[in-house]
């Protein structure tokens, strides 16, 4: 069931990187500097809903997540509710809840499902991404470019263009101007590597072969400047009939955030056993 679930959430993973990563011009316009005002503040809030509307099912099957960022200390933490897509996979409803942080360069996860196959009682995974990414074969911004820091995909949408403002509105209960971009969804696309790589070549081949390679997305940028919300929908994106779909709010810019790091006896590395 659990390759079942990976499988399932693999495309989600590689479709978010897509949208956001993508940019279609190199005009400095409302939408660009809004991504470099957001992506240069120390600290902010972030919530994300993914959806992906799948063949044989009647709704699309929902990824929510929230988190912080504090560049200052290089951490990220941010749970996600995956219990919608574990049910549709068949997995228990256990397996739904994940729990990580990114400390620099390490990774650590927690989830109530894997309590009980832990040693020694320990209640989180530690990852080493250089590591790892070495012992995969892998280049290291394949781990880090987007799944996990949204500032990292805000940052290529300082590219963004043939942006169109539509009107006022609220995000949030915050004043905001929306706007509208055309993505190029082959741009960015060299900044992934490997496996990672290879994945979102197969899925950008499947979208351009049915006439989805720009894809218009939405923007919503306050009177400070700040990105609030950004939201994209791929059609087609499994084959015709489905789609997938991301929604980002960033929220609480410079407050205060406490992201700590599980302490040591709570910890097993695994790393190593990645390979295998």
């Amino acid at each position: 069931m659990t390759r079942r679930l990976a499988t399932l959430l693999a495309p989600l993973a590689v479709a978010a990187i897509a949208v956001l990563a993508s940019g279609c011009g190199a005009s400095l316009d409302p939408v660009a500097q809004a991504a470099t005002r957001t992506s240069d503040v120390s600290t902010l809030r972030f919530s994300m809903d993914l959806a992906a509307q799948l063949p044989n099912l009647t709704t699309p099957v929902h990824v929510t997540a929230r988190g912080a960022i504090d560049a200052v200390s290089e951490r990220v933490g941010m749970t996600m509710d995956l219990s919608r897509v574990a049910a549709a996979a068949g997995a228990p409803a256990g397996l739904g809840r994940l729990t990580m942080v990114l400390d620099g360069g390490v990774m650590y996860m927690n989830a109530p499902a894997l309590a009980g196959s832990l040693p020694g009682g320990k209640t989180w995974l530690r990852v080493d991404l250089a590591r790892a990414a070495q012992a995969l074969g892998a280049d290291l911004s394949a781990f880090t470019s987007g799944q996990t820091d949204p500032r990292t995909t805000l940052a290529q949408l300082r590219e963004a263009g043939n942006v169109v403002e539509i009107g006022p509105a609220t995000v949030r209960g915050t004043p905001a101007t929306r706007y509208s971009v055309l993505l190029d969804m082959r741009a960015g696309i060299e900044r992934l590597h490997g496996a990672l790589r290879e994945a979102a070549e197969r899925a950008l081949d499947r979208l351009e072969a049915a006439g989805h390679r720009y894809v218009p997305a939405t923007a919503w940028v306050d009177g400070e400047g700040y990105l609030r919300r950004f939201r994209a929908t791929i059609p087609d994106y499994l084959g015709a009939g489905t789609s997938f779909s991301l929604t980002m709010d960033l929220f609480d810019f410079g407050a205060g955030v406490q992201i700590a790091v599980p302490a040591a006896i709570d910890v097993v590395d695994v790393t190593d056993r990645l390979p295998g």
